[in-house]
């Protein structure tokens, strides 16, 4: 029993040594996002691809969902499929393969994701299922013409 309370007092005072981990709720970048999700979901619906889509959920209620992992059409395609509207990029701190991929994907297409909003750790995208080139807009009115 007494080499039990040892091991105890002895993991507590590790744990009590320990850095406090980061949060992002700490974090002034990720709360200047969450303030701009939360305004522009006034203005319009929003379902977002974000790295933590749980915890994006709870501080904003937006619906959101998880990187999906694919090469660049494959994503493009659950995006749609999901009817997902903005997609947000981590800027700083990649550290899992799926942000990585998510990154290849956007910079593979940009003209499926313009960025709406940035700041020096995240930028979020616009997902535009399916762009409109200059030849799909219809015909090209010049001032003289009428």
């Amino acid at each position: 029993m007494a080499f039990l309370g040892l091991v105890t007092v002895g993991a507590a005072w590790n744990l009590s040594r320990m850095p406090a981990r980061p949060s992002i709720f700490s974090d002034p970048n990720t709360v200047s996002l969450f303030d701009w999700l939360k305004a522009t979901s006034d203005t319009m619906p929003m379902r977002v691809v974000f790295t933590n889509p749980r915890v994006l959920t709870l501080e904003t209620s937006i619906p959101a969902m998880g990187i999906p992992f694919g090469d660049p059409p494959t994503v493009v395609a659950e995006f749609d499929r999901k009817g997902i509207t903005h997609v947000i990029v981590p800027r700083a701190n990649i550290t899992r393969n799926a942000e990585r991929n998510l990154k290849t994907v956007v910079g593979a297409r940009p003209e499926y994701f313009p960025t709406v909003f940035s700041n020096p750790s995240h930028e979020v995208h616009l997902f535009v299922a399916r762009p409109s080139t200059a030849s799909d807009s219809g015909p090209v009115r010049t001032a003289a013409a009428k």
